[in-house]
């Protein structure tokens, strides 16, 4: 995309100030001119500002001067609200308006204000590109070379066709705050960008560690085409050491590390209210997020797992033959656009997770997830919270999947129910029941764990979760608006129930040797080292060499050098 060289012609515009309420000279600082070189070179940029910069006016600027210049390029730019996407059209409009006319420009030289070549030029401009529609107010300017400057709410962006997308504050596009999320733009955008192939443009200041984090660490480690564009305090050449110590006189570090920071870190670790120790996540976001080895498709209605690099299926270690596993899982209610329903593996040994299953699905069918999970991991433990649709899974997990019995977890066996409550309810309670007293205790030893550092792995979107779990004004500790918890929780219980006592006494680690396990079926116990038969002793099935089970090999074979070499098990791979 040719763009024109707009740093002079800025620089003849007028700037609102905010301070003294008045139309100032643009007097670009050096890290200005920089991002203004940035634009012009950059298809994806993001920002990450120090409040009260002007940074949305300045790249609204280059927009005017682009719109001015060429033929049909188009602006468009989303902001939080209605209200705000107005004030920044009335500034760029405002900038153009302070623009004098041929006439006005005859009568400044006649009294001797100094007006140079590339100010005539800017007049010029204006005098042959006026504005047709919008001159005086609206939700768009257009210029008689069909170029245009649009500007609405984040909501409001999908449909539009852009040379730039400007998405200013884009940090804070919460259902609370923009009525949407920033998922939600950018899938709005997508197609915007695609047609014209043009550029976006992100701005914003540091809020939480929600999906803008995610976006700008992405950048930051490369992961991305996008370019990471950070001003800091310092950079404000207006902006000195005692106005940072008065800053923090009267409102705290933490406040002043936000608003006015020095480094990108120091933004994201004083944004928001997370509800779990940022220097624990950042040590787990650096040194132990896992890499996984395969992602392919689970699916309840049938027996292959299909390789799809955006699969439900993550496995993240080596299957252990004889290992012990434990899955934790929380049931959504299976709308498409609604939580997650999530299980994840984890290793009894070594508290490591192992795999994870996260997708939509109707809550009952998850139950059969479940169970083919449970199959494949040597008979796991089930623990699944029982909390609203979690009956239904356990229901279809128990009732018509015919998991054994003793291995889904039950709740009333950690606390003993007095004789009354076992009268009033004598079926026994399956699953694990989050209350209002079990919640703070299990979202503790979260805490407690990941400060301890006794967690083996977590995944990239485990951390993206625990850093936007944060406390809310009302004190409760949940997701933040736009992101989700469904992670977060099956973590909680997890190392809760890992550390506590009366769980390990009752489901006991068991020593298994080789070759009690079946070599056709890896999850079937044999009661003699000769039985060929392979007869399961908890479901008393015969294994049978082309079951599920027998073709655990297809997704983890012993060569850990390609999950795919040997062709003994490409026929059960579907590309």
């Amino acid at each position: 995309m040719q763009l024109v060289d707009s740093i002079e012609l800025i620089q003849r515009l007028k700037l609102w100030d905010k301070l003294s309420g008045q139309w100032i000279d643009f007097k670009l600082w050096p890290i200005q001119v920089k991002w203004v070189h940035c634009l012009h070179a950059e298809l994806k940029l993001l920002a990450l500002k120090k409040r009260q910069v002007g940074w949305s006016q300045l790249t609204g600027a280059d927009s005017l001067i682009q719109a001015l210049s060429l033929e049909n390029f188009t602006t468009l730019a989303l902001s939080i609200s209605g209200d705000d996407a107005s004030v920044l059209l009335d500034r760029i409009r405002g900038m153009y308006q302070q623009i004098p006319t041929p006439t006005d420009l005859m009568y400044m030289k006649k009294e001797g204000v100094p007006v140079d070549a590339v100010y005539e030029y800017l007049v010029a401009l204006k005098h042959h590109n006026k504005i047709r529609k919008g001159a005086e107010a609206g939700e768009e300017m257009i210029f008689a070379s069909g170029s245009s400057i649009v500007s609405l709410s984040a909501q409001k962006g999908r449909g539009r066709t852009a040379n730039r997308v400007i998405l200013d504050e884009m940090g804070f596009y919460t259902t609370r705050e923009a009525k949407t999320t920033l998922g939600r733009v950018m899938k709005s955008i997508a197609p915007t960008l695609e047609r014209s192939g043009g550029q976006l443009i992100g701005i914003t200041t540091a809020n939480g560690r929600g999906p803008h984090y995610k976006m700008w660490m992405d950048s930051i480690n490369g992961k991305t085409k996008y370019k990471s564009f950070f001003v800091s305090c310092w950079d404000d050449p207006d902006f000195t050491q005692s106005k940072r110590d008065d800053i923090i006189a009267e409102h705290g570090n933490d406040h002043a590390n936000q608003e006015y920071p020095r480094t990108y870190q120091e933004a994201f670790l004083a944004s928001g209210r997370p509800r779990f120790d940022n220097a624990a996540v950042g040590f787990y976001e650096v040194k132990r997020v896992s890499e996984v080895r395969f992602r392919g498709d689970l699916l309840e209605d049938t027996e292959e797992i299909t390789e799809n690099n955006k699969g439900n299926l993550r496995i993240i270690n080596k299957y252990d033959l004889t290992g012990q596993y434990v899955i934790m899982c929380d049931v959504s209610e299976g709308l498409a656009k609604g939580d997650f329903s999530v299980a994840k593996v984890f290793n009894r040994r070594t508290w490591a997770q192992d795999a994870e299953w996260h997708g939509h699905i109707e809550h009952a069918l998850f139950g059969t997830i479940m169970a083919k999970l449970g199959r494949m991991y040597n008979n796991a433990l089930i623990i699944c919270e029982a909390n609203n649709h979690g009956h239904s899974a356990i229901t279809q997990l128990r009732n018509v999947e015919k998991y054994p019995y003793s291995l889904i977890f039950e709740h009333n066996i950690v606390v003993k129910p007095t004789p009354d409550e076992d009268f009033r309810d004598p079926n026994k309670r399956m699953g694990w029941r989050t209350t209002p007293k079990t919640r703070p205790m299990i979202i503790n030893a979260l805490a407690k764990a990941l400060i301890k550092k006794v967690i083996p792995n977590l995944l990239d979107d485990d951390v993206s979760e625990i850093s936007t779990f944060i406390i809310k004004d009302n004190g409760k500790a949940e997701a933040e608006d736009g992101c989700f918890d469904d992670r977060v929780i099956v973590l909680s219980i997890a190392y809760y129930l890992f550390q506590n006592e009366t769980f390990q006494s009752f489901y006991q680690l068991i020593e298994r040797k080789d070759h009690e396990v079946c070599k056709i079926c890896q999850h079937y116990k044999l009661e003699h080292r000769d039985d060929t038969q392979g007869i399961c002793q908890l479901s008393k099935r015969v294994c049978i060499d082309n079951s599920w089970c027998s073709q655990w090999q297809q997704w983890m074979p012993e060569d850990d050098s390609n999950l795919f070499l040997d062709e003994t098990y490409s026929k059960y791979i579907k590309a």
